[in-house]
């Protein structure tokens, strides 16, 4: 069975010195990933002791193994750091596997695996004898600026709190995008100053990428002004109306369920973890009599999707508008 807890729990246990042997890192978010090893790293190896960096693919996987089962003359702890996990041979899986069942007491191992999603029987088998840590990139704004404070060193750049905002609202799709788009900012003023909100304003565009469950969030809240907004976006930036639909469905089937008091978790596609967990709200905005009808509105916008080169825009704005106006109720 997999253990999972959150970053905040790992700093806790840090501060009492309660190292795991092993954790395992779930998510693409480099920043993330880097601020936790340098905290593991910082606290484990305070005392003395080596930090190892180990690419799979890059590094033969025998090197790792031979890491793992060697003695220290010195009893001197060591933090080793193992990406690309997956890419290890079924030898090297084996051996990997066989050393976490009987991990050393002077080893911190940090496995990453960038696919959160990824369910494969290794990688089961890798989360089950491991502390698992989810490091994706957050969805809330209050937790994207959090981070974004955490990871910035204290004296390197000054930002306000209005102008992180302004950011994740033209661009802040990920952290690494924020955080980038802040170093970005950082040069073209010279690295002096303070970032303010009206100087984000003339430097970044309001071309930001948006993620498809973000359209579904803002139709979910019948929020208009956003909803046009991101789906605009959705569609300068090459998404087609097809895998559109396929969510808009996925959603409203969900939501649908939910009203007629089914198990949500029943044999049809999930959401991410954000929208499920705002699914009674969204079920608030919308009846069941609504949702059928926009289930027929979808099912006559997919055969005209078939039967004619309409571009995704013209599709689904007016379905868009419709939603968030109420017109389906």
């Amino acid at each position: 069975m997999t253990t999972t807890i959150t970053i905040d729990q790992v700093f806790s246990r840090i501060e009492i010195s309660d190292f795991a042997p092993i954790y395992f890192l779930s998510g693409d978010d480099i920043y993330i990933q880097d601020f936790l090893i340098n905290h593991v790293s910082k606290s484990y190896l305070k005392d003395g002791g080596r930090k190892v960096l180990y690419s799979i693919g890059d590094d033969k996987y025998q090197l790792l193994i031979e890491e793992l089962y060697s003695i220290s003359i010195f009893d001197d702890r060591r933090l080793i750091v193992v990406r690309q996990v997956q890419k290890i041979t079924q030898k090297g899986r084996d051996e990997l596997l066989k050393y976490l069942s009987n991990p050393a007491t002077e080893i911190c191992l940090i496995i990453i695996s960038d696919n959160y999603y990824d369910k494969n029987k290794f990688l089961n088998e890798l989360k089950s004898k491991s502390i698992m840590v989810d490091v994706r990139s957050p969805l809330n704004r209050n937790k994207l600026k959090y981070w974004v404070f955490n990871i910035l060193k204290p004296g390197e750049i000054q930002i306000t709190s209005g102008a992180v905002d302004t950011i994740i609202d033209r661009q802040g799709n990920s952290l690494s995008n924020i955080i980038n788009e802040i170093h970005i900012i950082s040069l073209m003023m010279n690295e002096s100053g303070e970032i303010r909100e009206d100087i984000v304003e003339t430097i970044v565009r309001d071309n930001m990428e948006f993620p498809i469950w973000r359209f579904l969030d803002a139709l979910g809240c019948k929020d208009i002004v956003s909803s046009v907004r991101i789906l605009h976006s959705l569609c300068e930036h090459g998404n087609l109306a097809p895998p559109i639909m396929i969510n808009l469905t996925t959603f409203f089937e969900n939501m649908y369920w939910m009203q007629n008091k089914k198990n949500i978790y029943a044999n049809y596609p999930q959401l991410n973890k954000m929208l499920t967990g705002n699914l009674y709200k969204y079920s608030s905005n919308y009846s069941i009599d609504e949702i059928i009808n926009i289930f027929k509105s979808l099912r006559q916008i997919d055969l005209h999707s078939k039967l004619t080169s309409t571009s995704p825009i013209n599709l689904l704005l007016p379905l868009t508008i419709r939603l968030c106006s109420g017109a389906y109720a």
